[in-house]
């Protein structure tokens, strides 16, 4: 059984010995558990602004996530995600060669500025009876979300014709980012990723094309988040929520995601129930009396 693990677990687990015996218990059961691209990318940041009281911390939590977990890196590569045998030091060696931290900096203002510009939460499901635990499959018949799903059937076009303008922002944007010559690399990419319809049940036909799946899952959430189902506005969330989407878009490799975030985790499961991606959400708050019986 493939298991995917959020970072603040593997926190958990590196800090409480309940806990890594509970997980070292459901390794020997079979549980094998994998980690990505993001999980590196985190610890990374960490150390990277690590203080001099928590000095240690970062490379005790590395220790404990490589001690059990796979050896190996799921990554996106052009045929999808994949799990590279044998690449945790290359990957990280990348990391840090090409330090994403503004880019994420930078793709996690948006987001705050995109929860400022959401829908009010409260009434997403105004006037519809419904059970709680089933909302993140409901919340795809709101009216609210159908209208802004429509929507998307745009994108690709609006890309197009804004890139075809000079001096338009998204150019300039991905200049200051990537370089004027990897820029453009970078639009194209992202023109031909976003040329696919999105609609339900579409993943077994996208997941060998990294760039569509990426693009497709970061839009759902995206329409989520504008929707407000399950927003949560802090600045906090804003940054850890870029990572967010790229563990589960990397945990799609998996049977098994597990995260303490609740509200991460519902939007999580609406999306992978929309698109049809076989994998169990489990909360951790679901799973922690049994750690702790």
């Amino acid at each position: 059984m493939r298991v995917y693990l959020d970072y603040q677990i593997w926190d958990y687990i590196d800090k409480n010995d309940c806990i890594r015996s509970y997980f070292q218990l459901k390794k020997e059961e079979g549980w094998e558990y994998f980690i990505s691209v993001a999980h590196l990318e985190e610890i990374y940041r960490a150390r990277k602004n690590e203080t001099i009281e928590k000095k240690g911390l970062t490379d005790s939590l590395e220790m404990t996530l490589r001690s059990m977990s796979a050896n190996g890196v799921i990554k996106p590569t052009i045929n999808g995600i994949k799990y590279v045998p044998k690449s945790y030091d290359q990957t990280y060696q990348d990391i840090e060669r090409y330090d994403t931290t503004n880019i994420i900096l930078k793709r996690s203002l948006n987001r705050k500025q995109m929860d400022k510009n959401a829908y009010n939460p409260k009434d997403l499901f105004k006037g519809v009876i419904h059970k709680k635990e089933e909302e993140y499959k409901i919340v795809w018949d709101t009216a609210r979300v159908k209208n802004e799903l429509n929507l998307l059937s745009t994108i690709s076009n609006q890309l197009k014709m804004e890139v075809s303008q000079p001096h338009n922002s998204l150019i300039e944007t991905f200049n200051n980012l990537y370089g004027e010559r990897a820029a453009k690399e970078q639009i194209k990419r992202l023109i031909i990723s976003s040329d696919v319809e999105i609609k339900p049940a579409i993943y077994h036909s996208i997941q060998d094309n990294y760039g569509k799946l990426e693009f497709v899952m970061e839009q759902l959430y995206f329409v989520l988040t504008k929707c407000g189902f399950r927003r949560d506005g802090s600045d906090k969330h804003s940054n850890s929520g870029t990572y967010d989407i790229q563990h589960s878009i990397n945990a799609t490799m998996c049977d098994i995601f597990i995260t303490n975030d609740n509200k991460f985790a519902d939007k999580f499961m609406a999306v992978a129930y929309f698109l049809g991606i076989p994998i169990k959400i489990i909360k951790w708050k679901d799973m922690e009396p049994e750690v702790y019986k």
